[in-house]
């Protein structure tokens, strides 16, 4: 099982190596954060295809996706917001949602404990709900998985 998760780590590393972008000023360390993919992603019927605020963009597959931010930052408790064909919070108050967090220099490793549920109409209906908690500033390498399917992003977290 830990070899199957190390090959899905390394596996979707190299995947978010092509969408990154070097973020930083003269001095700084720089963190490739994820950029918004061409052509932009646009997740299935019924989410609505705009993110609900200015400012952030779809990133995923048609299986799972999530909203990141234009700029590529992260606070250091950050609700994420997840979305799967089919999903229903009535019947699935606590998603199997694993979302996995690594700093990138430190190595410091992060697990979410628990995912939970959120409605609303702007959200396009139902959506999985977690806090992703980032102890240290840096840049980190973030892997979600839920029912087989992993999307892995990197943020640059204050």
């Amino acid at each position: 099982m830990f070899h199957r998760r190390l090959l899905l780590f390394f596996a979707a590393l190299a995947v978010v190596m092509i969408t990154l972008r070097p973020v930083g000023s003269a001095g700084q360390s720089t963190c490739a954060v994820t950029e918004p993919p061409t052509p932009p992603f646009t997740p299935p019927l019924p989410v609505v295809a705009v993110p609900p605020q200015p400012g952030w963009f779809w990133y995923g597959t048609n299986a799972l996706w999530t909203r990141l931010r234009d700029d590529g930052k992260a606070v250091s408790h950050d609700k994420s917001f997840w979305w799967h064909p089919g999903f229903d919070g009535r019947h699935e108050p606590r998603p199997k949602l694993q979302i996995m967090a690594t700093e990138l220099q430190t190595r410091t490793r992060v697990l979410t404990p628990r995912a939970t549920n959120a409605f609303a109409d702007d959200l396009g209906g139902w959506a999985m709900l977690t806090m992703l908690n980032f102890p240290v500033p840096g840049c980190w390498f973030v892997t979600a998985t839920y029912q087989g399917t992993s999307v892995s992003y990197v943020v640059e977290a204050a």
